[in-house]
């Protein structure tokens, strides 16, 4: 047989966009080095820094849980590394002979 059909097709296109739109797509553009939108935790993360600058504690302002993420998302973005030009390309050349 090996033919596709038109609801196999609609099938297989509702599965990859039901994917993406759940954070696949996310997932996806990290693997090829694009930076992403800033997660919660990022966002709460400079909120954090920005409390902490006016010598405020954001620990009662927040509360102690949310604090203890955004410490952890800013220690993840300075262990980070810097995405090379170069490196996306190579990454994009390998997911798409996949």
């Amino acid at each position: 047989m090996g033919c596709v059909t038109n609801v196999d097709f609609i099938a297989a296109n509702a599965s990859i966009v039901t994917s993406v739109a759940r954070g696949g797509g996310r997932k996806l553009m990290e693997s090829l080095g694009v930076p992403v939108g800033r997660t919660r935790a990022e966002r709460d993360a400079r909120v954090v820094d920005f409390l902490r600058a006016l010598d405020l504690d954001p620990v009662a302002i927040l509360g102690p849980q949310t604090t203890a993420d955004a410490d952890f998302a800013a220690a993840l973005r300075a262990a980070r590394p810097r995405v090379d030009r170069r490196v996306f390309a190579r990454n994009l050349v390998r997911v798409a002979t996949i």
